[in-house]
């Protein structure tokens, strides 16, 4: 490093003010220092997109904003605006965006980083800043991943300045300290380390997806049979009706979206004895009055056993052994089907779906045997999606 000025040097950890994170060392490089020092002082520049006003050109050089900047990807083709070369040519009489230049959004969505890695022209707009690094003194692969940790970013967050879109002034960014090696080599080494985690998350997010869809995909096809009887879930099912006295901290609620049963997390204004509270129990059915329909429904899992709810969240015994009680969740949480119950729902202003019209639902159910066949396949899929 040549430049001394504002710097300090450290022994310790790397990257983050987080004392439960272990620090990224490498044993070759144990020894080397830390230094902290301002962000301005790696780059060879920091600037903002343009703050010009351009009109809309089709078929232009894409003009990108915050909004183009998402999970290190520049969506250049996610239908951006477009202005005109001559245009483009003003705004970069001076210099021109190439690649290994980093993006960090500065305007409304703060905080999204992106290397550049594309060969198409393309400009920003002013939401966006672009860093590009002095390579004798800072990986950008590096800065890249420190500009995502914790204390990067709580930097950023503290400097937004107030108004009706918030937004990180240049001169406040250029300001920021932080705390690196000074060892390129390590520095090197640090950023391939995290580049191939990286990769190996996206090749789990991919296989993920793969496994979510063929699992959606094998539903439509389990659940399509016709030919099996028709029956009420009155057969099946009765609600559960057993007051108990009021707890805050055991209270339970069901997330939309399929994403479970959990405890609720108390509201400061919250007293309790105010709303009647009903025992639930592990094994039943329960769902969200207001929500079923948005997938806020499941089974109450054993660790929630005890816990309780108002009537606007109602939950069902099992009454016989003809219905496998994840036989049924499993039919309704087809998206294609349980959207489709919004017609249940009655009353002005925040509709609900009642217990008398939940249990007036019709749906054809196979034998408790072809039931407990069709719930061990789809088990054993969602067992897989546990990455």
């Amino acid at each position: 490093m040549s430049d001394n000025e504002n710097v300090s040097t450290k022994k310790q950890g790397i990257n983050d003010d987080n004392q439960h994170v272990p620090e990224l060392r490498f044993p070759e490089f144990k020894n080397n220092n830390q230094i902290i020092i301002y962000i301005n002082k790696l780059c060879e520049f920091i600037k903002d997109g343009t703050h010009g006003s351009y009109k809309d050109k089709n078929g232009g050089i894409p003009l990108l904003s915050a909004k183009d900047i998402k999970n290190g990807n520049i969506l250049i083709n996610n239908n951006p605006r477009t202005i005109s070369k001559e245009d483009y040519k003003k705004i970069h009489k001076n210099y021109e965006i190439k690649k290994g230049d980093i993006l960090l959004t500065i305007v409304g969505s703060i905080g999204r980083t992106a290397i550049v890695n594309i060969n198409n022209k393309f400009t920003l707009q002013r939401s966006v800043s672009i860093l590009r690094v002095n390579n004798l003194k800072i990986n950008n692969k590096y800065l890249y991943y420190y500009i995502q940790t914790n204390n990067f970013q709580k930097q950023l967050k503290k400097l937004i300045n107030v108004s009706a879109q918030g937004g990180v002034y240049l001169n406040s960014l250029k300001n920021i300290k932080i705390n690196i090696t000074n060892n390129l080599n390590e520095q090197e080494k640090i950023s391939n380390f995290l580049y191939l985690i990286d990769r190996k998350i996206d090749l789990l997010e991919k296989k993920l997806c793969l496994y979510q869809k063929f699992t959606e995909g094998l539903k439509v096809e389990l659940f399509s049979n016709l030919n099996n009887p028709t029956h009420k879930l009155n057969k099946f099912l009765k609600i559960s009706k057993i007051k108990c006295e009021d707890n805050i901290n055991k209270r339970l609620t069901v997330k939309l979206n399929l994403k479970g049963i959990t405890p609720r997390k108390t509201k400061t204004t919250e007293k309790e004895g105010v709303t009647t509270q009903y025992i639930r129990k592990k094994g039943q059915f329960i769902y969200g009055k207001q929500n079923l329909y948005k997938g806020a429904f499941g089974i109450v899992p054993k660790e929630l056993d005890g816990f309780m709810s108002s009537s606007d969240i109602p939950s069902f015994d099992f009454i016989n052994n003809d219905l496998n009680p994840y036989w049924l969740y499993y039919f309704m949480s087809r998206k294609n089907y349980y959207t489709r119950l919004e017609k249940y729902s009655t009353g002005t202003g925040s509709k609900r779906i009642s217990p008398e019209e939940f249990l007036n639902i019709k749906i054809q159910v196979p034998s408790i045997e072809e039931q407990e066949k069709q719930v061990k396949i789809l088990n054993k899929l969602i067992k897989k999606q546990d990455l």
